[in-house]
């Protein structure tokens, strides 16, 4: 998955193209962005014990983003078509595209680079918020996810979880992607540190942002840039498609693939 800031930066790019025709990204600013991470909130539930909110996460990832879709159109009428939850669902619309397009240029890169797979989005988080003015190692990238209420109930209701578990899952990502933000040599150390005692440096470590961009990291950073460019176009077809779906229609066959990838499932 492209990560927290690729995500976020998305979204508002989309929101800046569509939102005069979609005004719930702007007025339901939460629930949009919150969508926008789509199941990967259910990652930060306690995040460092297996347990079922987790696996949620890993199974709407695996399975068909028309599996999904489709059975939140009946979620959607049942709960009286809210405008929180079509926002929600416009985010969870473009974290289908930019992972389905990208996704397999990341596991490209892993095995060009020697980069995992966090490592492998870090150094593009890295691009992207240079690009847009920011320190890449200061900047504060979960800033936008908020646990309220209209937010909260849409991650419940469409990815399967108590409302109890999503407000915990919005709350855990915007917690640890502030504790993983190592602005400086003191608190990148004691980051490691801990996730050293942990038993989750291998893991999570590469998920700070690096504080340069390696060579190795170039090429992989301009393949995903130009990945993302071909994403907005995706998400700027698919949002009206799934509006139309919403309403009756059906759904547009490009939702036959997973997130991870385009290939159709």
């Amino acid at each position: 998955m492209p990560a927290t800031y690729a995500h976020r930066k998305f979204g508002e790019d989309i929101a800046a193209a569509l939102g005069e025709r979609f005004p719930e990204t702007v007025r339901a600013r939460s629930a949009f962005a919150l969508g926008l991470h789509g199941p990967d909130p259910l990652f930060y539930y306690k995040p460092l014990k297996k347990n079922a909110v987790r696996a949620r996460g890993d199974l709407l990832h695996e399975e068909s983003a028309a599996a999904f879709f489709g059975a939140a159109r009946a979620v959607y009428l049942a709960r009286g078509k809210r405008e929180a939850d079509r926002a929600y669902l416009y985010g969870f619309v473009c974290h289908f595209c930019l992972d389905s397009v990208c996704h397999a240029e990341v596991a490209r890169q892993m095995q060009v680079t020697g980069m995992s797979h966090v490592g492998v989005e870090a150094a593009f988080e890295r691009i992207l918020l240079s690009e847009d003015g920011l320190d890449p190692v200061k900047a504060r990238t979960a800033t936008h996810i908020r646990a309220e209420r209209d937010a909260v109930s849409a991650l419940a209701a469409y990815c399967g979880v108590t409302t109890r578990q999503a407000k915990k899952a919005a709350k855990s990502m915007r917690f640890y992607s502030g504790l993983l933000r190592a602005p400086n040599a003191f608190k990148r150390g004691v980051v490691a540190l801990g996730l050293r005692l942990a038993g989750k440096y291998e893991k999570l470590a590469p998920m700070m942002i690096p504080r340069t961009e390696t060579d190795a990291a170039k090429g992989s950073n301009a393949a995903l840039r130009a990945l993302y460019d071909r994403a907005i176009g995706k998400a700027e077809r698919l949002i009206p498609a799934l509006a139309a779906f919403l309403e009756g229609a059906p759904l547009d066959e490009t939702f036959n693939s997973n997130f991870e990838s385009e290939e159709k499932i």
